[in-house]
């Protein structure tokens, strides 16, 4: 469905542009946006891959052993059906650790300031920054 929408966007962005003679524009901003994009896709790139060169070295060292083993009792009441030595629970622990430093982040943009506490985060103004 959104590939339709943005297909959509396009034919009517060139249409319009066709129509109102300015289709040089809507070129040049075409090729300028993909070199951007690919700019930006080199940077996250190179981001990734030291957080995942990271994140091997912390899980061949056993320190994501170690952080699971801190907050297994969390994990075990959130995830009943998953064994404590699982790996997955080291993993699971970095997605959800992630998900608060992006729901924080949100928060932050939104409302000019850091949560006082998680239930901010759950539910301000009736909008969820945690999924």
């Amino acid at each position: 469905m959104l590939n339709y929408i943005w297909l959509s966007m396009i034919i009517l962005a060139v249409v319009v542009g066709g129509i109102n003679g300015k289709i040089e524009n809507v070129t040049k901003s075409a090729i300028d946006s993909a070199g951007n994009a690919v700019v930006i896709a080199i940077g996250l790139i190179g981001i990734m891959a030291l957080w995942l060169g990271i994140v091997k070295i912390a899980e061949d060292s056993g320190l994501m052993k170690l952080v699971a083993k801190a907050i297994a009792p969390i994990m075990r009441r959130l995830f009943p059906d998953v064994p404590d030595e699982h790996p997955a629970m080291g993993s699971m622990t970095i997605y959800r650790g992630e998900q608060y430093k992006r729901g924080i982040q949100l928060f932050v943009r939104k409302n000019g300031r850091y949560p006082a506490s998680l239930d901010e985060l759950e539910k301000t103004n009736n909008i969820r920054f945690l999924r």
